[in-house]
């Protein structure tokens, strides 16, 4: 599985998540792949995923979206989503 954040740099909740996910990630390495990417380098991820707040997380096994949440949840938020994830979908 891997997630994929949608973020841009000059988005305060995007610089707050992206430590925080870079932080819990440590605990998934070997099952989970963490992919951030900038909508404002690469837009059409924006358009593809319908982004319509940043930062955006979604959850993706074999090209499909299976979860996803927006803005900058606290870490017990996204260890929760990730862990329901894995056991469901794994």
């Amino acid at each position: 599985m891997n997630i994929r954040v949608i973020l841009c740099e000059r988005c305060g909740p995007c610089k707050i998540l992206g430590p925080r996910l870079e932080n819990i990630m440590k605990s998934y390495m070997n099952s989970v792949l963490l992919a951030k990417v900038d909508v404002d380098q690469l837009d059409t991820v924006a358009e593809k995923y319908k982004i319509k707040v940043v930062p955006t997380v979604i959850s993706i096994k074999n090209g499909k979206e299976i979860e996803r949440f927006e803005g900058a949840k606290e870490e017990e938020f996204i260890r929760r989503k990730i862990e329901y994830v894995l056991a469901h979908n794994g």
